[in-house]
């Protein structure tokens, strides 16, 4: 099935034979296009409320994966199946994914794999899961309308980043779309800076970061 650009480039990551949990599933295209190419043996698209999970079943029938993709009203990864070992939690903000990475921390160490999409604060995403010993072995970034940065961690094996890993992200220097993605950052901040007072208390900080991303520009051109 056609997916999105954001889409596909999230389930690039998901793991061969795995059994996937999607938390905040929406319309559960993820979970049977994953079931349908066979890179999952089976998958639950979760949700905590009905209406997406009534859409998610429209999916599922008109995919005709009943049998292999289940709908689950569940708030966070509190009630998945012991057998999911790959989750994706995507389109949410940071707040929201580290509230249901941490509602359920214990249960972390069960999933080989997480495949987080922030639509907001990416560096503070990859500073939880540094200050959780996360790895971060792969990410993306992916343009459609907005620009969507893919983070994937697996439970053991992480390092401290320093600081620079933080903000540009381990892996993601080497991906096509980080020139484009930064320059069009640094941009916006040029921009923010022309309009503010040298003694507005924004101004300092954010001078910082222009100065961070132009030498990183730098660095990768």
């Amino acid at each position: 099935m056609k997916l999105s650009k954001r889409l596909a480039a999230i389930k690039q990551f998901v793991l061969k034979d795995s059994i996937l949990a999607d938390i905040g599933c929406d319309h559960a295209y993820l979970p049977c296009a994953c079931v349908l190419d066979g890179t999952c043996v089976r998958a639950y698209a979760c949700d905590i409320n009905e209406g997406p999970l009534q859409r998610a079943m429209a999916t599922i029938k008109e995919t005709d994966t009943l049998d292999r993709v289940f709908p689950l009203l569940c708030a966070g990864l509190s009630d998945c199946p012991e057998e999911v070992d790959c989750v994706i939690i995507s389109g949410m903000g940071y707040e929201t994914i580290k509230m249901i990475l941490e509602n359920d921390f214990e249960r972390l160490p069960q999933f080989k794999r997480l495949i987080l999409q922030s639509n907001s604060d990416v560096d503070l995403l990859r500073q939880w899961l540094s200050d959780h010993s996360f790895a971060i072995v792969d990410e993306d970034l992916v343009h459609e309308g907005h620009y969507y940065q893919i983070v994937v961690a697996e439970p053991f094996g992480g390092r401290k980043l320093s600081d620079d890993e933080i903000l540009f992200g381990p892996l993601m220097p080497q991906k096509e779309l980080f020139q484009e993605y930064w320059e069009y950052r640094r941009h916006k901040l040029s921009l923010i800076l022309d309009q503010l007072a040298e003694d507005h208390d924004k101004y300092a900080e954010l001078t910082e970061l222009f100065q961070r991303i132009d030498k990183q520009l730098k660095t990768s051109s």
